[in-house]
C-alpha cells in the first residue's frame, strides 16, 4: 500500500493513549517522545491519565493534546471501588470521542482499558515495559495480579508492543496464546535531545569527576550495589577524585542515605531529586552506571550512551541488546561488587577504552533507538490495527 492510501485510510483516526501518571519514569518519557514524532497528519492523539497529570502535563499541551485526567488516588489493582471508577470514566471518554486505538502503558492502565473497551469496535495497543518478578511469583496477590493480566486479555484481544526481545521472551513464556500477538519495537530517544545537550550547573565541586546513575530509589535498581563498589574504589583503589552522583526519587532513598553514612563515604555521595533536565544531567557526567537486579530494556543506558558517557550496566533483561560488552560498554553480572568495582576502574584508567565506547554506542543508539525509526514502527502497527491485519 502506498502512502498516499495510507493516509487516506489513517486519515482522521483517532488514538487516545493512557498512562498510570504523568510522572518522570521511563514509560511516560517514552510516551512523550512517541507524541513529539508521531505523524499528526495522519492521527489525531489525546493523552488519558488515572492519576497525576504533573510534572510532563505542559509538556504536552505545548503540542496541542487534549489532556484528561480522572484523578484518581493512588490504588492498587485489588482496589475495586477505583478500578470501577477509571473503567465507567474511561468506557464514557471512549463512546463520547470515538476513539480507534487506545494505547496503554503499564499494568493498571492496561487493564482498565480492556474491561472499559469490552465489546466496543476500540482496538487497545499496549506497550509492554518490563520483566517483573511478580508474573512468576507464588505469591497468591501476584498469582491473583497475573489471572487477572490473563483474563483482560482473553476479554479483549489486544496487540502488544514489547520493548525489548528479553520483554518479548518474557512475556511468551507466561502467557504463550499471545504469540501471533505480539511485536518488538525497541525504546527510543530523541537522539539530539541528549547529544546536543548543555552541561547541567549543579552545586558540586568542579575538580570533581563524576559517576553517575539515574533510578528511582527501588530494591531492583540495585543502589547498594553501586554504592558498595564505589566504597571499595575509594578505600582499596584510593580514587578520591570522583564523586558518585544519585538521580531520583522512591521509598529507599534514605536507606540508600544511611548505607552512605554507614560506610562514611556521605562526603563523596551527592543526591539530587527527580529531574526533568536529564540530558543535562548526564553531560555533568564522566561514567554512567545502571546497576540493576532487573530491566525491561534499559532506557537510561541510551540516554547516556547518546550524550556521549562510557557505560557500565548489568546483564539483565534488554540491556545486553544494547550493550556488547567491551565493544560499546561494560557489562556486569547483576549484584555483583566486585566486578562493578574493576569496571569503574577500568574506564577510570584507561581513556583509549573510553573512547572507543563512546564512539561505538553513538553509532547504535543512532542505528537502533532512535525516534525516527521507532515511531514509524509503531505507526505500522497503527495502521495493521486499522485494517484489521492483527
Amino acid at each position: 500500500m502506498n502512502e498516499k492510501m495510507q493516509a487516506e485510510l489513517s486519515n482522521g483516526a483517532k488514538i487516545l493513549y493512557l498512562i498510570n501518571s504523568l510522572g518522570l519514569g521511563g514509560a511516560e518519557n517514552l510516551l512523550v517522545t512517541t507524541l513529539k514524532h508521531l505523524d499528526r497528519k495522519r492521527f489525531q492523539v489525546d493523552v488519558c491519565c488515572l492519576r497525576r497529570s504533573e510534572p510532563l502535563k505542559q509538556e504536552i499541551e505545548n503540542m496541542n493534546i487534549k489532556i484528561y485526567d480522572f484523578k484518581a488516588p493512588p490504588f492498587k489493582i485489588s482496589d475495586i471501588k477505583i478500578m470501577v471508577y477509571c473503567i465507567k470514566k474511561l468506557r464514557k471518554l471512549v463512546k463520547e470521542e470515538k476513539y480507534d486505538i487506545v494505547h496503554t502503558h503499564l499494568y493498571e492502565s492496561s487493564i482498565i482499558a480492556r474491561f472499559a473497551t469490552f465489546g466496543l469496535k476500540t482496538r487497545i495497543v499496549t506497550t509492554i515495559h518490563s520483566t517483573d518478578p511478580w508474573l512468576e511469583s507464588t505469591a497468591l496477590k501476584d498469582k491473583i495480579k497475573k489471572y487477572i493480566e490473563y483474563f483482560s486479555l482473553k476479554v479483549k484481544p489486544t496487540v502488544n508492543i514489547a520493548i525489548s526481545k528479553a520483554v518479548k521472551h518474557y512475556y511468551l513464556k507466561n502467557f504463550e496464546f499471545l504469540k501471533k500477538d505480539i511485536r518488538l519495537v525497541y525504546n527510543f530517544i530523541d537522539y539530539d535531545k541528549f547529544k546536543y545537550a548543555h552541561k547541567a550547573k549543579l552545586n558540586i565541586d568542579s575538580a570533581k569527576k563524576v559517576v553517575l546513575t539515574i533510578a528511582r530509589f527501588y530494591e531492583e535498581k540495585g543502589h547498594i550495589y553501586l554504592i558498595k563498589a564505589f566504597y571499595k574504589l575509594i578505600t582499596e583503589y584510593k580514587v578520591d577524585d570522583y564523586i558518585l552522583l544519585l538521580v531520583g526519587g522512591g521509598p529507599l532513598l534514605e536507606q540508600v542515605r544511611d548505607l552512605c553514612s554507614e560506610l562514611c563515604i556521605s562526603e563523596k555521595v551527592v543526591f539530587l531529586e527527580e529531574r526533568k533536565d536529564i540530558p543535562n544531567i548526564l553531560h555533568y557526567s564522566d561514567v554512567f552506571v545502571l546497576p540493576s537486579l532487573y530491566e525491561g530494556f534499559g532506557i537510561a543506558v541510551v540516554e547516556a550512551m547518546a550524550a556521549n558517557k562510557p557505560v557500565i550496566a548489568t546483564t539483565v533483561g534488554g540491556v545486553p541488546e544494547i550493550i556488547e560488552d567491551g565493544v560499546n560498554g561494560l557489562l556486569v553480572p547483576p549484584g555483583n561488587v566486585e566486578a562493578l568495582t574493576q569496571s569503574m576502574l577500568k574506564l577510570i584508567r584507561n581513556q583509549q577504552l573510553k573512547q572507543k565506547l563512546i564512539e561505538n554506542a553513538a553509532i547504535k543508539v543512532k542505528d537502533m533507538f532512535s525516534a525516527e525509526i521507532n515511531v514509524k514502527k509503531i505507526e505500522k502497527i497503527y495502521m495493521g490495527v486499522l485494517k484489521n491485519e492483527y
